[in-house]
């Protein structure tokens, strides 16, 4: 109980003060501008699936998995790499509730999106990840649909949250590794409507890709009714490294 009454506190005063989410000094902006420019941002990604590459890897690139097995998306695009302090930001945000954080965490995305799509059209729709209604019901909201609202407002893209659904409650993702991911995902998917005809490229929103387990799954299901569609897979952060195969 003293330690449910304590977050209370933290979190009216950090409404009521505003200050940096990071250094907790600055108040002028939610992530301030010495804070924002240390974030680990993602230079150097695989030209398919994004995973952190050396700066020394050639643009456009691919890692070892993506070479073996080509992704059923065109391209993916996270603005960070998965580590302190995005990693806590992100857990603060879907775990604790911590609203106010879908603001700039998608902005970080946006950034990434304006930065990497300069010479390319941008998708013509986005679509966030599903949660199972269950576990909507238990965190009260959805992380990715939060995220993807703000993309829509700030890059002036409509947005659909309700064509996808997930139709299976699965365990958690977390510690899995590839091939469990994969499995406890199967069929846990279904697209309820068709996308309008002249919906030819498409964006699906995540706050984090680690093995692409889930953005596979959807992209299959996606591609059974629309087989030539374009699918891209935004997210905010890439985990550093590959789970075991």
């Amino acid at each position: 109980m003293v330690n449910f009454h304590t977050d209370i506190i933290q979190q009216l005063t950090q409404w009521l003060t505003n200050p940096c989410q990071l250094c907790l000094r600055d108040q002028s902006k939610s992530i301030c501008d010495d804070c924002w420019s240390k974030l680990p941002w993602l230079e150097h990604g695989c030209g398919l699936c994004d995973l952190p590459m050396p700066a020394s890897a050639a643009a456009g690139s691919l890692c070892a998995q993506c070479i073996k097995e080509k992704p059923p998306w065109n391209r993916a695009i996270s603005a960070l790499v998965y580590r302190a302090p995005i990693a806590s930001l992100i857990g603060q945000f879907k775990y604790y509730r911590r609203f106010n954080h879908s603001r700039f965490l998608g902005q970080m995305l946006a950034q990434a999106v304006n930065k990497k799509y300069t010479d390319q059209p941008t998708p013509q729709l986005l679509l966030p990840v599903p949660l199972h209604w269950k576990r909507g019901l238990f965190r009260g909201f959805n992380q990715s649909a939060e995220v993807a609202l703000e993309l829509s407002k700030g890059l002036s893209i409509p947005l659909d949250c309700h064509c996808l659904r997930r139709i299976r409650s699965t365990p958690s993702q977390q510690g899995l590794e590839a091939k469990q991911r994969s499995r406890n995902l199967r069929k846990a998917f279904i697209l309820k409507q068709k996308l309008a005809a002249e919906v030819r490229h498409i964006a699906l929103i995540d706050d984090v890709m680690t093995t692409g387990a889930t953005s596979r799954e959807l992209c299959k299901t996606i591609l059974k009714q629309h087989p030539s569609i374009k699918i891209d897979i935004w997210t905010i952060a890439r985990t550093p490294k590959p789970y075991k195969q």
